[in-house]
């Protein structure tokens, strides 16, 4: 859950202008471009996944661990890799 906020928290920074690039973003907030990059991919997570990891009901299948293999696209395929879709 902290990763996700996190996320959505670097994203509005560079959307709103509070920070011009990337590399900005990561001397302001003093973490390695790597993990920063790695972050901001969260922002792509379809909103039903959201919102569960929000409220914290998320199923055992949601881990940090899946969310650092990679994020689909598609959010259909993005439930069935995490366990809520059909």
């Amino acid at each position: 859950m902290r990763a996700l906020v996190r996320a959505r928290r670097w994203q509005a920074m560079l959307e709103s202008g509070e920070v011009a690039t990337i590399r900005e973003l990561v001397k302001k907030e003093g973490v390695e471009k790597f993990y920063l990059a790695k972050l901001l991919k969260r922002n792509i997570l379809a909103p039903a996944i959201v919102e569960t990891i929000l409220r914290g009901d998320y199923p055992d299948s949601i881990s940090l661990e899946k969310l650092r293999a990679g994020i689909l696209l598609d959010w259909e395929e993005q439930g069935r890799w995490f366990g809520m879709g059909k």
